[in-house]
């Protein structure tokens, strides 16, 4: 895959994340793997975030990793995790 397809899957998978209700804050990708960042505001039990997973892992396969909540005065919370896809 190369750097325009990359690009192109990328944005595909975001606009998922986003139809499914979550948000990806960020992604990055190389020639071995694609990681995605996706985040659902106020899912302190993360059901949300990993339902939004579990069918982007259907759809694109890849490995979940969840990260700690993330909670800041005066910002609103946000669930963490990524989808780590090996090219």
């Amino acid at each position: 895959m190369n750097y325009e397809e990359r690009a192109e899957f990328i944005l595909k998978i975001a606009q998922t994340i986003k139809e499914l209700g979550g948000q990806c804050p960020g992604w990055s990708h190389d020639n071995e793997e694609i990681n995605i960042g996706v985040g659902v505001e106020w899912d302190e039990d993360y059901s949300k975030t990993k339902e939004i997973m579990e069918k982007l892992q259907d759809r694109y396969g890849g490995e979940i990793q969840y990260h700690e909540y993330w909670e800041s005065e005066g910002f609103i919370s946000v669930s963490q995790a990524s989808l780590i896809i090996k090219l």
